[in-house]
């Protein structure tokens, strides 16, 4: 409330009347009637009145601060183009399908097929033959040699699924025909077991020799076997 004039005043009652849940009926209360003395101020009618640190302009009013004209614009009503939702759903989709079918094409391809195998074959051929590489670097050949026999050895059974006291030459020229495994790759597989168990007997100077060879030889034979098997 901004006071203007010096004088009495009172604020008269005011009735609010509402319906009591516990009661079950309505009520009416009433508020006291207030007195106001307001002073006389330095300010009149037509000056402003300082009150809450803000300026406050009398402009003879009742009611202030209601515009009377408002300026309207029309609000376009424009609608998404479901085409292009369609477009935005469906791209996702189909670019999962383009990948899929470009990995497909790329992993049928023979030259992928064969670098493939060619790594998934010196990777086994590695692992196989991890031992013997130790023994090689320690210079104990007759460890070395003994574990690439046992290489082979081991290699050739686990892949064709062979017992162990069903190991023998014989058994790899059979499984390797079985598996129609060339001719020169299964003499090579069958040399290499033989030029292992030769140096295991043989005088302690000549073992140092080509062991380096054997060991490459070892490798790329078990490569060969995993390219030629189908």
């Amino acid at each position: 409330m901004i006071p203007r004039y010096k004088g009495d005043y009172k604020i008269p009652p005011y009735n609010f009347s509402f319906f009591d849940t516990k009661q079950k009926k309505y009520i009416t209360k009433k508020t006291q009637v207030h007195s106001i003395n307001v002073l006389k101020s330095n300010n009149d009618e037509n000056n402003t009145t300082s009150f809450s640190q803000q300026k406050v302009e009398s402009l003879n009013k009742d009611i202030n601060y209601i515009k009377n004209s408002t300026i309207f614009s029309e609000k376009t009503n424009q609608k998404i183009n479901l085409n292009i939702i369609y477009i935005l759903f469906s791209l996702p989709i189909i670019l999962m399908i383009l990948l899929s079918i470009i990995l497909s094409v790329r992993n049928k391809n023979p030259l992928n097929l064969i670098d493939k195998k060619h790594k998934l074959a010196k990777k086994i051929a590695s692992k196989r033959l991890k031992k013997a590489n130790e023994f090689l670097k320690a210079k104990n050949y007759d460890g070395f040699y003994e574990e690439i026999e046992k290489s082979l050895w081991g290699y050739f059974s686990d892949k064709f699924k062979v017992d162990i006291i069903n190991l023998s030459k014989d058994s790899i020229n059979d499984y390797f025909t079985k598996y129609e495994i060339s001719k020169d790759v299964k003499n090579q597989f069958i040399d290499l077991i033989n030029s292992c168990e030769l140096e295991r007997y043989s005088p302690a100077s000549n073992k140092s020799e080509q062991v380096n060879s054997l060991l490459s030889e070892a490798e790329k034979i078990i490569i060969n076997v995993e390219a030629e098997l189908k």
